[in-house]
């Protein structure tokens, strides 16, 4: 197949804009129509219900007065955006569905760029004819199969038809992790900068997103480790101080006011009810029965095996494609580098030890270690094709920072 390139690569060679409209247009398009045809407005439930209220109402008013939001339940990422939706299309239901939409149209595209980054030439196997230690390389269709698998992640299709935070804040997260894992690669100090506003943005979207841009910044302070040893220390500085001021200017102004609530026992945190009710624990893992705020919780199966299996069902990956997790996990062990475990398999692994650890089972939280899951099956299914065929695949070589010892 030396002489027809196969279609995903041919694709991807042509450059990230057909990306752009090849995945978003599977989300968008039938989910678009679902909503239209059922007469959906994304109002289902009492989250939703106080979501729409507070963005339509106090938040709302306070922004046209340029006062700070009011205090919620949730972080106010969410609501913040279907606020300012509101203000193009008007203040009803069709604000925050919109919001939720096009946040999760946007999220298979940043997946596949994410992807891009993280895994540009990726080792798989030792070249057999080559004497000198070659390595046959995956090709660049690795990015848009992970793509593909996020764009017809059936639960991002339901989280992006309802007025709910889970598709915005998933986008922000899948944002600021590609943005880091560029600037990882060579980028500018924007690169950097983005990422600090996407991961701010995404914790004050949703809570457990702030274990994520920890992760990030574990990566962060490596590169900036790496760029002071290898240039002149101040560029460092300026790098790391800039993102630092980009999430600060988000993350502070609701982080300060929920932290004072939770040490006043006197009445409920701002922005920080689920801080204030979860009780995390590892034992959690092995539990099916949990006496929470909500009451007796009795599952059929443990934390633990819930979401370790999760990406097997109908509404993830389905059993047929979730397999393909494993070998991903030996194609980037096989790499060596620190961004696709970190930004990668370290994403995947703090979501699952914190939502395993937690007294509640929802397979909408699933959807927060959906893109690096989406990451390693594409890598995994890709090996797989490539041993399959025994065809060796280059890709182009990447530019290469002065970072490159710890990528």
């Amino acid at each position: 197949m030396h002489g027809r390139a196969w279609l995903p690569q041919r694709l991807m060679a042509r450059g990230p804009f057909l990306a752009w409209l090849i995945l978003p247009g599977l989300l968008l398009l039938p989910v678009s129509a679902l909503a239209i045809l059922g007469r959906f407005d994304g109002l289902y439930g009492q989250d939703p219900f106080a979501y729409y209220n507070y963005a339509v109402g106090p938040l709302r008013e306070n922004l046209l007065h340029l006062r700070p939001p009011p205090p919620f339940f949730w972080p106010p990422g969410y609501p913040l955006f279907v606020t300012f939706a509101s203000f193009v299309v008007g203040a009803t239901p069709l604000a925050g569905q919109l919001v939720s939409l096009l946040m999760g149209a946007l999220t298979p595209v940043l997946t596949a760029l994410m992807a891009r980054e993280l895994l540009p030439c990726l080792s798989v196997t030792e070249t057999a004819q080559s004497g000198e230690g070659g390595e046959e390389r995956l090709s660049s269709h690795i990015p848009l199969l992970a793509g593909l698998l996020v764009a017809l992640t059936p639960q991002l299709w339901q989280s992006s038809l309802v007025v709910m935070s889970d598709a915005t804040g998933l986008a922000a997260a899948t944002l600021g992790a590609w943005a880091l894992a560029r600037y990882g690669r060579g980028g500018k100090p924007g690169w950097l900068v983005l990422a600090g506003a996407a991961l701010a943005w995404a914790a004050i979207t949703r809570w457990i997103y702030g274990l994520v841009a920890a992760l990030c910044a574990t990566y962060a302070l490596a590169l900036l480790a790496a760029h002071a040893r290898l240039r002149q220390g101040r560029l460092a500085v300026r790098h790391g101080l800039g993102a630092a001021l980009a999430a600060g200017m988000i993350l502070f102004p609701v982080l300060i006011p929920a932290l004072i609530g939770l040490q006043n026992a006197s009445g409920s945190a701002p922005f920080a009810v689920d801080l204030e009710v979860y009780r995390w624990s590892p034992a959690n893992a092995l539990h099916r029965e949990f006496i929470t705020a909500d009451g007796l919780l009795r599952y059929r199966l443990p934390n633990g095996l819930y979401y370790a299996l999760a990406p097997l069902h109908t509404f993830f990956f389905t059993p047929l494609l979730a397999p393909f997790i494993l070998p991903g996990l030996y194609v980037v062990a096989r790499r060596r580098a620190l961004a696709p475990w970190l930004l990668g398999v370290g994403w995947a692994a703090i979501v699952y030890g914190f939502h395993a650890g937690a007294p509640w089972q929802n397979f909408r939280f699933t959807l927060a270690y959906l893109p690096p899951l989406a990451v390693l099956a594409a890598a995994g299914l890709a090996g797989a094709c490539a041993a399959a065929t025994s065809e060796p695949r280059s890709c182009s070589s990447s530019k290469r920072s002065p970072a490159t010892a710890i990528r």
